[in-house]
């Protein structure tokens, strides 16, 4: 269990408590989203018969604008604008549902610099764009009906516009509670998934022959310790520069940028956990197909050999059929001509499908209710539930010639999950209100947690309970893995010797415990009771500082030999190499963080310290090394963060073999990270020789140290922690200047 001194758990426990579920805030007038550079917020509002979606930016300028028809990459109209100069730092998208808007997505553009905005629509929009009277946004006001529902049949012309292929689409990717499994693109690279396996394909682009005009072979480069499969392009690829598609399953996402200094298009496909995969081209395109390791495909994660896996085929669309009349309801002698059947419990509704590619689930308001939207035909109707069901009622409906709806009226935001087969899905729901917890019995005991196994699951799962003391707020909270405890949603007054009250709220993925103490000097822990079905949440003296990160202590004073040596500190990646990334979190920010922060300390000690990189920008690993030379350096530290196997975490820090003392400057550094900040979980397996080029090409002692594992969450949410960052830049500063005294 990791204790976490920040305002992450608290701010995600405010969100989630006053939101009530993962979703967008909804206020009165509409809904708003912040985004982000000199695009600030989007929103969405809608009075009689119009709706409006304000682009706060400003930039007014707009570069182009078209529509899109449906196709067979996306059911639905798209307006997309571009904003001339118009800068967005983090692509996204912003769930909407309501009225005639689907989703709005968003995405920066280069060359030339422009924003990009799409806004989806279940119907062919009548629109006009025209900036505020105050110049603080962009208005896009479309005209007429609400139904949300397209007319079945042919598929209505687009407005005139470039060629599908030219406009920067952020591909489609959902948020909150969609579950979408269809196809999102950029330029020539589109992500698809398909059940259990993700499909990248690259349109035009054959990774067999010389690229372009550059005469150069591409690349395929799979670095497994960063978990990412890279193709690198000779020359610049202006309709893929700056893109981001995000992924839904086995890929995480894939990001494509141009290097200038290498003059390739570097595109990055960031998976998670063990996979294999296959390359094949086809028809000129190249399609990689990835799979979790141990499902099945042929290729391996180190080989992507093997049989190489067909180029694949869109699945087919239903074809369109008229909604059936009461007289083909099979409960009054007709035939049943529905290709998607629903069976419904108390608890659950199993829907059955030719197939789930492209299905929808969110939640919906006004009134409340869950939507799964799935390809096919069904009987439209009514079924009403019975008394001590979670829902009171299910209708099913046509949405247009090739997708059923189905909607799920219950009495509030029930809590819900969805588990999709490739002819399944099935919805289950549970009860608001807590669940599987009890007040303490004894004067140190504060809760207990029940259910069958629970200890056996506690100690499977202990290492993925986070934990945070908040002093302001007298309060203590822990966030358990769902698997390993539901808690359910609500309040419960304990009152007894330590706690007044607590408040729970569970998700898909986990159960928050807020607990309001009633000493501000106890903290909380976790035991286990009696029995295998029972653990203890137990009182305890809180020895730590209210940031529950154990304080570095004093840093040692440098001698005056010291202060006449020059340290040069690297933060490692930068500029267009991000390094690891997880939960848009990108190594290359985290390591410029902490390097700056420990140039800061050492300079405050009177070291003289010199960096490779001060900006996001890339410096080339030869380079780094050069730089450490022509400068005279006495000593070199490159400040990494990690990406490791399942379960791996802790710090680590390596050492050229042969250098003379090169070791010892590494065991110094890490005995410090393994003392200090607990950060000693690889144990003897962190420290290591390596042949990297800063350590190889380096011509005074140098360490390369790996601070976290970004693929562990404690370490990643440890390193989203400003107070873990300056302790660790601490630790740093001190461990250089013992080794500089040594000099």
């Amino acid at each position: 269990m990791k204790k976490i001194g920040s305002a992450f758990l608290y701010a995600a426990l405010f969100l989630l408590f006053s939101a009530g579920l993962l979703t967008n805030a909804h206020a009165a007038s509409g809904m708003e989203k912040a985004v982000s550079g000199t695009v600030t917020k989007l929103a969405y509002s809608q009075s009689g018969d119009s709706e409006e979606i304000r682009i706060y930016t400003s930039d007014k300028k707009i570069l182009r604008q078209f529509v899109l028809a449906p196709n067979n990459d996306c059911r639905n109209y798209r307006i997309g604008i571009e904003i001339e100069e118009a800068v967005i730092h983090r692509n996204g998208a912003f769930d909407i549902n309501q009225g005639t808007v689907y989703q709005i997505r968003y995405a920066n553009k280069t060359n030339p610099q422009a924003a990009s905005v799409v806004i989806e629509t279940t119907k062919k929009p009548d629109y006009t764009i025209t900036p505020s009277s105050d110049g603080k946004y962009l208005s896009v006001k479309l005209k007429g009906s609400l139904s949300g529902q397209p007319s079945p049949g042919t598929v209505p012309s687009p407005a005139p516009s470039p060629a599908p292929s030219q406009p920067s689409v952020p591909g489609s990717g959902g948020t909150g509670n969609s579950q979408s499994q269809g196809t999102a693109s950029i330029g020539p690279i589109s992500l698809s998934t398909q059940g259990n396996t993700d499909i990248i394909k690259l349109e035009g682009i054959n990774l067999n022959s010389a690229y372009g005009l550059t005469g150069r072979m591409p690349t395929v480069e799979l670095r497994q310790k960063e978990r990412i499969l890279q193709v690198t392009l000779p020359g610049m690829d202006s309709r893929i520069d700056g893109a981001f598609i995000a992924g839904r399953g086995v890929i995480y996402g894939v990001l494509a940028n141009y290097n200038s200094k290498q003059d390739s298009t570097i595109i990055r496909i960031a998976y998670t956990g063990e996979i294999t995969y296959t390359q094949e081209v086809s028809g000129g395109s190249t399609v990689f197909v990835f799979k979790r390791a141990g499902s099945g495909s042929s290729g391996s994660a180190g080989n992507p050999g093997g049989t190489p896996t067909p180029s694949p085929s869109p699945a087919p669309t239903p074809s369109p059929s008229p909604s059936p009349s009461p007289g083909n309801d099979p409960s009054r002698g007709g035939s049943n001509r529905s290709t998607v059947n629903a069976s419904f419990s108390s608890s659950s509704v199993s829907i059955t499908a030719p197939s789930t590619q492209g299905y929808r689930a969110y939640t919906a308001q006004n009134p409340s209710r869950i939507v799964i939207e799935i390809p096919g035909t069904v009987t439209p109707g009514e079924k009403g539930m019975p008394s001590g069901y979670l829902y009171q009622k299910a209708v099913l409906s046509q949405m247009n010639a090739s997708m059923a709806r189905i909607e799920l009226y219950t009495s509030e935001l029930t809590q819900w999950n969805l588990d999709a087969g490739s002819t399944s899905l099935k919805v289950s729901l549970s009860q608001n209100g807590t669940s599987n917890i009890q007040p303490g019995d004894g004067e140190d005991v504060a809760l207990k947690l029940i259910g069958a196994n629970i200890v056996g699951k506690y100690r499977q799962y202990a290492d993925k309970i986070l934990s945070e003391n908040n002093t302001k707020q007298n309060t203590f909270a822990f966030m358990f893995p769902i698997e390993l405890i539901d808690l359910g949603k609500g309040d419960i007054n304990i009152n007894n010797a330590v706690i007044s009250k607590v408040t729970t709220l569970t998700t898909p993925s986990s159960s928050f415990l807020q607990m309001y103490k009633k000493d501000a000097s106890k903290g909380f822990s976790i035991i286990e009771g009696s029995s295998a079905n029972e653990l203890l949440i137990v009182a305890r003296d809180v020895s730590e500082d209210s940031s529950g990160i154990p304080s570095t202590g004093p840093i040692t004073n440098p001698t005056s030999s010291a202060k006449s040596k020059l340290i040069v500190l690297d933060a490692g990646h930068g500029g267009s190499d991000p390094g690891a990334e997880f939960s848009g979190y990108l190594e290359k920010t985290l390591n410029l963080d902490i390097t700056l922060r420990t140039e800061a300390i050492l300079k405050q000690k009177g070291i003289n310290v010199k960096l490779t990189r001060s900006t996001d920008v890339f410096v080339g690993l030869e380079q780094r090394a050069d730089i450490a030379n022509n400068w005279g350096a006495d000593l070199f530290i490159s400040i990494h963060n990690n990406s490791m196997p399942a379960g791996m975490k802790g710090s680590m820090a390596f050492y050229y073999p042969t250098s003379y003392r090169g070791k010892a400057y590494a065991k110094i550094i890490l005995d410090n990270l393994y003392n200090k900040l607990n950060m000693g979980a690889m144990g003897s397996n962190g420290l290591k020789g390596a042949d990297f080029v800063v350590l190889r090409k380096t011509k005074m002692p140098a360490v390369l140290v790996e601070v976290a594992c970004m693929s562990h969450p404690e370490d990643l949410n440890l390193l989203r922690n400003e107070t873990f960052r300056q302790r660790v830049a601490e630790n740093l500063a001190d461990s250089i200047i013992q080794i500089l005294n040594q000099m």
